[in-house]
C-alpha cells in the first residue's frame, strides 16, 4: 500500500487533534476541576476560621467590661467553647491547605508530562 500526501496530513490532522485535546484537558478542564475540588473547599474552611476567630477575639475584647464575678460565670464558658471552635477550624483550614500544597503538584506534573508526550507524538507523525 501507497502511504499518499493525503494519508499523511491526515495522520498529521488527527495527532494535532489529539494534542489539543490534551491541551484543553491539560489546563482548561483541569484548572476547573481544581477550582471546584480545592479552592473552592478552602475559601469555606478560611470564612468559618475567620468567623470563629473573630468571635474568638471578640469574646477576649469583652472581658475587661466585667467585674471579676461577671467574668468568671458568664464568659468562661463562652470563651472556652470559642476557643476550642477556633482551633478546630484552623486545623481543618490548614489540613486543607497541605491538600492543596500536595495535590497540586503531583496533578500538575503529570497532566503536563502527558500533553509534552502528546505534543511530540504530534511532531514524531508530522516527520
Amino acid at each position: 500500500m501507497i502511504y499518499t500526501f493525503g494519508d499523511l496530513l491526515r495522520d498529521v490532522h488527527t495527532t494535532q487533534e489529539v494534542f489539543f485535546s490534551q491541551l484543553k484537558n491539560t489546563f482548561l478542564e483541569y484548572i476547573s476541576d481544581f477550582e471546584n475540588r480545592f479552592i473552592g473547599p478552602i475559601a469555606s474552611a478560611k470564612h468559618r476560621y475567620m468567623k470563629s476567630f473573630d468571635s474568638f477575639y471578640g469574646l477576649i475584647q469583652m472581658m475587661p467590661n466585667f467585674t471579676k464575678k461577671q467574668k468568671g460565670f458568664q464568659l468562661e464558658p463562652k470563651i472556652l467553647e470559642a476557643k476550642r471552635m477556633m482551633d478546630s477550624d484552623k486545623i481543618n483550614y490548614l489540613d486543607s491547605v497541605n491538600d492543596l500544597i500536595i495535590h497540586s503538584k503531583i496533578d500538575l506534573v503529570d497532566q503536563i508530562c502527558v500533553s509534552i508526550y502528546a505534543f511530540t507524538s504530534m511532531f514524531k507523525q508530522a516527520n
